[in-house]
């Protein structure tokens, strides 16, 4: 994250084609910071800002795209197992079960897990990288923004401690994109800022 983000070296490392199997799940970001990339069970939902801020939001397989990515962190998990959850109010409170249940499990703490999450949302904050790093270039184009009450959708995440500036932000111990579900259509995805959680929202974690 810091080599792409506050570096700015943006450049297509990897085509999705190459990467993504039906097992997959994770997050990224698009080449030249074009959008945002979420990986939900082998589908590639692609987010990007249109020329008059609007936000588009594709939902591929790894054989449909061509697009490549300049930052992917991927996992492949085969088998998950389910935690119902209750209230959750914000984005750590998620973190602190997120590590209380892998603990639990016995799950190597200094290595990157990831997570889902089937979420009813009581609310959702997101951004969609504009073509620019706000951190790298604060005078380039703004992040899309979103807020939004009561959707469902999805988390995708990686909990990862000590991996500040390599696959979580500086602070966080977790790096988590959200996809925002009006009905059954996909509405918007993208970085998720904040959220909180009504409850029997359903957490994954691998088998």
């Amino acid at each position: 994250m810091k080599t792409v983000l506050a570096q700015g070296k943006t450049a297509a490392r990897i085509a999705l084609a190459d990467a993504i199997t039906p097992h997959s799940v994770g997050i990224g970001a698009l080449a030249g910071l074009e959008g945002e990339l979420t990986i939900l069970d082998g589908v590639i939902h692609a987010a990007r800002v249109t020329p008059n801020y609007a936000l588009t939001s594709t939902k591929l397989t790894g054989s449909q795209t061509d697009d490549s990515a300049t930052l992917l962190a991927i996992c492949e998990v085969a088998e998950w197992e389910t935690v119902l959850l209750g209230e959750v109010s914000s984005l750590s409170a998620l973190e602190t079960i997120v590590a209380a249940e892998l603990i639990d499990r016995g799950f190597d703490m200094t290595r990157p897990v990831p997570f889902k999450v089937e979420a009813t949302f009581s609310e959702i904050s997101i951004h969609v990288l504009n073509n620019s790093c706000p951190i790298a270039n604060p005078d380039g184009p703004e992040p899309w923004r979103g807020n939004f009450n009561t959707k469902n959708g999805h988390l995708v995440g990686l909990y990862a401690v000590g991996f500040g500036g390599e696959l979580t932000h500086h602070g966080s111990d977790s790096h988590i994109h959200a996809i925002v579900l009006d009905g059954d259509v996909v509405n918007s995805s993208g970085h998720a800022e904040s959220f909180a959680l009504e409850p029997g929202s359903i957490l994954y974690l691998p088998k």
